[in-house]
């Protein structure tokens, strides 16, 4: 029986999953340490945690396409034909699950290039686990492809609305602000990449801070520039491309900018692992190494680890659900008031609702799935003309509560609920007696 519980289990399970894949990607490209912390960091994220709560897929996103990538790179590295398969099988079953596959396979392919240009005596010594790979993904992807090939307006629906070429938007945007195309969206990729630890997360979210916290934004841009450094260690550019390919993927392909917010919620485990990549450097650099200072290294990484985790704490629960910004508006979080408060009554019981405009049964689905689909009657007249039978319930959204509470006065004897949302009235509910 499908209920809020089970619907957000599989968010909650992918949120789980992404730590765990973190730490071993963390790891297998920096070392332990690395991987632990990035682990530890993604696990306290504010933004992790919000879409690790939330119906959203999101979040499968975190643990899909890391993993994607440790089984190639681990496969290439090792000689492991059955890895890279594996990856490339992965990211096959990936196509029927969002559109991220594409520019993932476009990103694969990238860093084969690189590597190819720049280790190319290794790249050749690989080729049979790079054959495994394509193949593995040839041979499984055909029948996504065949899904699209009878179906294309499927795949095109979502560029048609969203896409930066598909939907007018570059052209229009260029004939308004006279600016070519070239700079508009070499705009986007800076927006996209700065929606990561700059622009405030209120698309989708709601939240008015970044998805990185200040302070890991740093540790971020210190792991940057060192993994930038060593770029031509095969596994931190492999890092590199994934985490700028979806930033230039999301810049170029996809509008609006407000979404880039949640939409670099993919790249976020590869942000983490720079960030952890940040700390172990920054200790290095402050003579606080793991091998000759263990004790040091373990007591100033708890207590800068702690202190994120209480930043984190209070971006989530203080600025951001301890004020009840979930929803993006007050129509939206109404309803889900609405649907959890009829859900409380016998479906015996007639519900009717004072409406209006913006407030009115029929304007969410969640109503019904909370309610578990109780019948609602939408009232638009005014309450003092209505006649309601004994034990019907009455319900006011926040425009009609004053209304409602005038008519409750002059027909006492029944039973008043008042529901808040963050100390405002939101529902006023009255059942006759």
């Amino acid at each position: 029986h499908p209920n809020a519980f089970s619907n957000r289990l599989p968010s909650a399970i992918g949120g789980v999953l992404s730590v765990l894949v973190a730490d071993l990607l963390g790891r297998n490209i920096f070392g332990r340490r690395v991987g632990l912390l990035a682990a530890v960091l993604i696990a306290m994220s504010h933004t992790h945690l919000n879409f690790s709560r939330t119906l959203t897929g999101y979040i499968q996103e975190t643990w899909l396409i890391p993993l994607e990538v440790l089984l190639l790179l681990n496969g290439l590295e090792n000689r492991r034909s059955w890895q890279t398969a594996l990856s490339g099988m992965l990211l096959a079953v990936h196509f029927s699950y969002y559109l991220t596959a594409p520019p993932m396979v476009a990103i694969m392919l990238g860093y084969m290039i690189l590597c190819l240009i720049f280790h190319r005596q290794w790249f050749r010594s690989v080729l049979p686990q790079v054959a495994a790979y394509w193949g593995g993904l040839a041979i499984l992807v055909l029948p996504s492809l065949y899904r699209y090939l009878e179906t294309p307006a499927e795949l095109l629906a979502r560029l048609t609305l969203e896409g930066t070429f598909q939907s007018g938007w570059l052209a229009a945007t260029a004939a308004d602000t006279g600016q070519s195309g070239a700079q508009i969206l070499l705009g986007r990729i800076t927006h996209a990449f700065l929606s990561l630890i700059y622009y405030p997360s209120l698309d989708f979210y709601g939240s008015t801070v970044p998805m990185l916290s200040m302070t890991t934004s740093v540790l971020f841009f210190i792991g940057l520039v060192f993994a930038l450094i060593k770029i031509r260690h095969r596994p931190t550019m492999f890092l590199l491309t994934v985490l700028f390919g979806f930033i230039a993927f999301i810049g170029i392909f996809a509008i609006p900018p407000a979404a880039d917010s949640y939409r670099v919620v993919v790249i976020l485990p590869f942000a983490m692992i720079l960030a952890a990549l940040g700390i172990d450097t920054l200790f290095h650099l402050l003579d606080l190494s793991w091998p000759k200072y263990r004790v040091r290294y373990l007591s100033v990484s708890g207590i800068l680890l702690v202190l994120l985790f209480l930043t984190n704490m209070q971006i989530y629960f203080g600025d951001f659900a301890g004020r009840c910004q979930f929803g993006g508006d007050q129509v939206s979080r109404f309803a889900s008031y609405l649907g959890s408060y009829v859900g409380t009554f016998d479906r015996s019981t007639n519900v009717n609702l004072l409406s209006d405009d913006l407030f009115f049964y029929g304007s969410h689905p969640s109503v019904d799935f909370l309610s578990e689909s109780h019948p609602i009657t939408n009232i638009y007249e005014a309450v003092d003309g209505q006649t309601f039978p004994s034990g019907d319930l009455i319900i006011a959204p926040p425009s009609r509560i004053a209304e409602l509470k005038t008519w409750m006065d002059a027909h006492p004897g029944g039973t008043a609920q008042y529901l808040y949302d963050c100390k405002i009235t939101i529902l006023l509910g009255y059942q006759l007696p």
